[in-house]
């Protein structure tokens, strides 16, 4: 049984610098801001980028510490984002100095029947 009208909403990461963050993520793929909330309380200050219409990201401030990745982890293992035209994708961020490790699956174009 899947539920009716359910929707993925986005994806949340912990960071040490959100405006060095948030300009990274709009340099690197045009994602604007489009909500902050102060700390208040027990919460933190969070904000939310937006890459299109309904597709997010949230930050919350005060990271500290990079975690080592353990062998096998459970849990996050990657963001995916789909572009137009990769080839053109991949040349705009190696200009930002960043490279992806590997492109180990299958380059997936989407057609009209996908």
């Amino acid at each position: 049984m899947s539920i009716a009208g359910l929707r993925f909403g986005h994806v949340a990461f912990r960071v040490s610098d959100t405006e060095r963050s948030v300009r990274w993520y709009g340099d690197a793929f045009g994602a604007k801001k489009i909500y902050h909330a102060e700390a208040n309380g027990e919460r933190p200050e969070l904000m939310f980028l937006e890459f299109a219409r309904g597709q997010l990201i949230e930050f919350f401030t005060g990271g500290k510490n990079m975690l080592p990745s353990p062998p096998d982890p459970i849990g996050y293992i990657h963001l995916c984002l789909v572009v137009d035209n990769l080839d053109q994708a991949l040349e705009h961020l190696a200009k930002m100095n960043v490279k992806p490790e590997r492109l180990s699956y299958p380059i997936r174009t989407a057609t009209a029947s996908n």
